[in-house]
């Protein structure tokens, strides 16, 4: 039988030097290849989450907390503060860009709420044929500023290109907080 090298040598004897050497693992060998798999995991991961942060989460969010629905011709009220959409029409707008543009116009009665609330950038429209809501025009300088006991808001939407200003149809308006829809009954042509 041969005698394993010790570490400790014997008097008068050198170490003799361990040699280790290094076995293959199985883990190398089963992961060997695969880092496009995740390379492609994760991109199309990061994918999915932006695509469903655009156009997942809003109507999500909305079914769960949904907003206050009034009806055509009604009014919203909150205590003291009240909405109302008082006019609805479609017409052209030459303040858009200095040419006369396809707009649907919307005034809504204000009452009770401070001063420049709310703001018009807080309102969307829905309009029938189209997926996104539309956000208002930036408001006109005015030359009167509404008292705080009752004022409207004249709102300014364009008609997204493409469709034919005559058979636009505006569904609803939006108020995102507080959270109201509006539904539009009839509008003047």
């Amino acid at each position: 039988m041969a005698e394993r090298p010790t570490a400790d040598p014997g008097p008068g004897e050198t170490p003799a030097p361990v040699v280790r050497r290094q076995l293959q693992s199985a883990r190398q060998q089963e992961t060997k290849g695969r880092g496009g798999c995740l390379a492609t995991g994760a991109i199309l991961g990061i994918l999915f989450g932006v695509m469903f942060a655009l156009y997942g989460l809003g109507p999500i969010l909305r079914h769960f907390y949904g907003e206050q629905k009034v009806q055509a011709g009604q009014a919203y009220v909150d205590g003291e503060r009240r909405l109302e959409v008082a006019a609805t029409r479609v017409g052209l707008d030459s303040a858009a860009g200095g040419t006369n543009v396809p707009v649907v116009f919307v005034t809504v009665a204000v009452d009770g709420f401070p001063e420049n609330e709310p703001r018009p950038g807080r309102f969307r429209l829905e309009m029938d044929g189209v997926e996104e809501w539309v956000t208002p025009l930036p408001q006109l300088p005015s030359a009167e500023q509404p008292g705080p006991a009752a004022a409207a808001i004249e709102l300014r939407f364009s008609v997204p290109s493409g469709l034919d200003p005559s058979t636009v149809t505006p569904v609803a308006l939006h108020l995102e907080d507080p959270r109201v829809r509006f539904a539009l009954d009839e509008i003047d042509r």
